[in-house]
């Protein structure tokens, strides 16, 4: 009779793996009958006996069909489904991380902290962390907390931007100030508040020299992390354009200065 159980663990300290079959039940394979290198967690393993008594007492062979994990996550790549995984071990170019009991490496460069506590990245050890599989080469299964974030980020901007509507007053924060305008965040999405709309004398320039010399007036008021009161203008796709309220009190002072930078870099 063929037998099919799976590794649902291996105890080191006891030097046996866990196997769970579909008729025989739970089985300990010790590592005097087999390497301790043998198998991994989820491995679906294939063998012939007739009785229990068998499985105990003969030297069986053993054929590795599949893995289970390894097979759930290779339907994840190129996906944004997230994963919750262990990160049990810090690595000279990463960390390894078990995603119920299967080893998967998290390289250095796709670690991207957003954590407070988290300071080192060896803060995370001995944490959960959520994860997304950005690829697999022959075995081994490569995860990502940056394309994670990107991930859960999009979703946050979708949900956001479908929010807003045409007149829609908040409180942004200047991400980058550019040669024609500001890029403004809400809480997760951002938007363009054009230089026509922030100077009331505001004529298209031809030149790539008086672009630089907007850009020069616009970076002496304004600074990254600056709170400016803004209003939807346009939406388009999954973009959008704002307004500047010149008389709104948290801009008041603000304009004041831009009209003032603007009037002293035009009359010199």
């Amino acid at each position: 009779m063929i037998e099919r159980g799976v590794v649902s663990r291996i105890v080191s300290a006891k030097c046996f793996y866990e196997l769970v079959c579909d008729t025989l039940g739970v089985l300990k394979l010790g590592f005097d009958r087999v390497s301790p290198y043998s198998f991994l967690v989820g491995d679906v393993l294939e063998f012939e006996c007739d009785t229990l008594d068998a499985v105990v007492a003969a030297k069986l062979s053993f054929v590795v069909k599949e893995n289970v994990y390894f097979e759930e996550l290779k339907a994840y790549v190129g996906t944004d489904v997230c994963i919750s995984a262990f990160v049990y071990e810090a690595k000279t170019h990463g960390f390894n991380v078990s995603y119920k009991g299967y080893n998967c490496f998290l390289p250095n460069g796709e670690t991207l902290l957003d954590n407070p506590k988290f300071r080192e990245m060896n803060d995370i050890v001995n944490t959960f962390q959520n994860f997304v599989i950005s690829e697999i080469k022959n075995d081994f299964v490569f995860v990502s907390r940056k394309n994670f974030l990107r991930a859960e980020l999009k979703i946050r901007q979708d949900a956001e931007l479908a929010s807003l509507y045409l007149g829609c007053v908040f409180e942004g924060t200047v991400k980058e100030v550019v040669n024609y305008g500001l890029f403004v965040t809400y809480k997760y999405s951002e938007g363009l508040l054009h230089i026509r709309n922030l100077l009331s004398d505001f004529e298209k320039p031809n030149d790539r020299v008086s672009i630089k010399f907007y850009g020069k007036a616009l970076d002496r008021v304004f600074k990254k992390g600056m709170k400016l009161e803004v209003e939807v203008d346009e939406i388009t796709d999954s973009r959008f354009s704002l307004r500047w309220n010149k008389e709104s009190p948290l801009n008041r002072a603000k304009n004041t200065l831009l009209e003032r930078e603007f009037r002293i870099l035009t009359e010199s």
